[in-house]
């Protein structure tokens, strides 16, 4: 999304899939209408960083970021800025 143009497009995350992530950075950027529903969690065994992600997201449910391994993730900078 990266605060481009479609960041008012997606309004939901209902479910993240088994592959693995290789980047969030920017995943969510300016998402302004963004709820994230998933009852799964992201693979993050793969990406170090998740600068950004939720970022300019004001409707984001954080309840439903519960469970998620972040283990090898070393920067969080402005993830929910």
């Amino acid at each position: 999304i990266n605060n481009l143009a479609d960041r008012n497009r997606i309004t939901a995350v209902t479910q993240w899939g088994a592959a693995p992530w290789t980047s969030m950075i920017n995943a969510f950027f300016g998402a302004a209408n963004l709820n994230v529903t998933a009852l799964d969690v992201p693979n993050l065994a793969a990406t170090t960083s998740l600068r950004s992600m939720f970022q300019g997201c004001p409707a984001l449910n954080t309840n439903a970021l519960n469970g998620w391994n972040v283990s090898t993730i070393t920067d969080f900078s402005n993830m929910f800025n």
